[in-house]
């Protein structure tokens, strides 16, 4: 895709031919984030709508929800929507995203995120965007008859921390941004936020986003899109997730984002610690459809896929009349035997009780309460979490008296005296 802009007043130093370049070039990212161009374009408005491509969403699932993620992101894709959400990831996530924009225009992500020793979570991801080739003029307006290509880069480093007595999950990232048209610019920027379970299906976050200096080019500077955003994100029976965010950019208008995702097929079986998802997905975005455009700009929507360990999404959104965007992500999750085992244990309760009726997110295990081993056997840990030691192993359906639980796990003290940590996919509570 190639665009060639011309403008008569030009800011006084800065090479025309150059800053025909630029112009270009910020039209074809206006373009990709539904920007209305101004009446009247110059230097000055170029540098005030700089670095958009920090903006550009990832990951096929939470685009689908309109990209309202920052409460419920807790895979690699965090990285970007709130890094506080890195804090959620048990074992070692990869994600890689493929969008298709309208013409020549595409755009990568990647990312990897593990979980270290200490139960901390680090992640490493990368950005990249394609824009195609922009035809080069000279000072005159003439067509030289080459090009330039030019392109945008962040690497991104980021780590989260959860608080389990506070019910807080706290993450930080900083960000290397390389951006070139007719010349290069780079700078470092970081993100903070923060999540919050007001209960064990609400969520709320808190996240700010591109703090730093701008891009400073030879001739000019391009701030970076500071915004805050603060999201929620509740869990609700019959395996429905709802998130809703609100975004407050710097120098622009505040935009809302909304989705909402549904499991239309749940199978999993403990035994082989196999499990299947059919997910659909739909979402709006009140940023995409700011441009006034036609159709159903603003609006997205998605499936995915996930089978044990590996998990294919996909979402389509609407730019109205300038066409639409697909992304297709692909993730796979690592874990060990029983962390696989868990899972499958938690998605097999999830089913059944769902079929009575039961709302199987909400449960909870209080304290002194009585709750029974609901596996063939399940290893009781020194602390939270499967990497810990392991004190031994409790029979299937063992009266267990609960302690105290901390996010997915229970303490409790077992028949034979000894006190530990189990799963809270592998106990059910007494009736």
């Amino acid at each position: 895709m190639s665009f060639t802009c011309f403008k008569n007043s030009i800011k006084p130093g800065t090479s025309p031919g150059h800053f025909s370049l630029a112009l270009s070039f910020s039209l074809s990212l206006s373009t990709i984030y539904c920007l209305p161009p101004t009446a009247s374009f110059s230097a000055d408005a170029l540098g005030a709508t700089g670095a958009q491509f920090l903006e550009l969403p990832v990951g096929a699932r939470a685009i689908a929800m309109g990209s309202a993620a920052g409460a419920v992101a807790e895979d690699a894709t965090a990285l970007y929507y709130n890094p506080a959400g890195l804090a959620g990831i048990e074992r070692t996530n990869v994600s890689l995203m493929h969008a298709s924009y309208f013409g020549d225009i595409s755009y990568q992500f990647g990312a990897v995120a593990t979980r270290l020793p200490n139960k901390n979570v680090l992640a490493l991801g990368i950005q990249y965007l394609n824009p195609g080739a922009i035809e080069e003029v000279d000072n005159t307006g003439y067509r030289t008859g080459g090009s330039l290509k030019p392109y945008d880069l962040t690497a991104t480093i980021g780590y989260g921390k959860r608080l389990e007595t506070l019910n807080l999950d706290i993450g930080i990232s900083g960000k290397y941004i390389r951006s070139r048209i007719a010349e290069a610019a780079h700078t470092a920027a970081l993100d903070a936020g923060l999540r919050f379970k007001l209960s064990d299906g609400v969520t709320l976050s808190g996240t700010l986003a591109n703090l730093g200096k701008g891009l400073k080019y030879r001739l000019r500077a391009d701030s970076l899109p500071t915004s805050g955003r603060i999201g929620a994100g509740f869990k609700l029976p019959k395996n429905i997730l709802l998130s809703t965010d609100m975004i407050v950019p710097k120098g622009a208008g505040t935009h809302f984002a909304a989705g909402a995702e549904y499991c239309v097929y749940n199978m999993a079986n403990a035994e082989t610690s196999d499990s299947v998802r059919f997910l659909i997905r739909g979402g709006y975005n009140s940023r995409n459809s700011s441009a006034r455009l036609n159709g159903a700009a603003g609006w997205s929507a998605g499936a995915g896929f996930e089978f044990s360990t590996w998990a294919v999404d996909y979402a389509w959104n609407s730019f109205g009349d300038l066409g639409n965007a697909h992304r297709l992500s692909l993730s796979k999750q690592f874990g060990d035997a029983e962390y696989l085992e868990n899972r499958a244990n938690a998605r097999a309760r999830d089913i059944q009780r769902a079929k009575g009726g039961k709302k199987a997110a909400l449960i909870t295990f209080a304290p002194a309460s009585s709750a029974f081993v609901d596996a063939g056997k399940a290893k009781l840990h020194s602390a939270p979490g499967t990497e810990t030691r392991v004190i031994t192993v409790v029979k299937g359906d063992d009266e267990v008296e609960v302690i105290m639980q901390r996010g997915d796990w229970v303490e409790v003290n077992t028949s034979s005296g000894r006190t530990g940590w189990l799963h809270k996919s592998v106990l059910r509570p007494e009736k």
